[in-house]
């Protein structure tokens, strides 16, 4: 259960750094950022659903 609550963890600080390097420290092509962030958003969805069904 530990395990798989750690890649939730992961999968959102990854979306977190996405966001902020995004926003404050270079502005990503819109073309690059969409793609990541859907995954992103994906891996969070997949990784809660498992982490609720166990």
């Amino acid at each position: 259960m530990k395990d798989k609550r750690t890649l939730l963890i992961i999968v959102i600080i990854l979306y977190i750094v996405l966001s902020a390097v995004d926003r404050f420290v270079i502005k990503l092509p819109t073309i690059a950022f969409i793609p990541f962030a859907i995954l992103l958003v994906i891996l969070i969805i997949v990784a809660l659903i498992r982490y609720k069904t166990r």
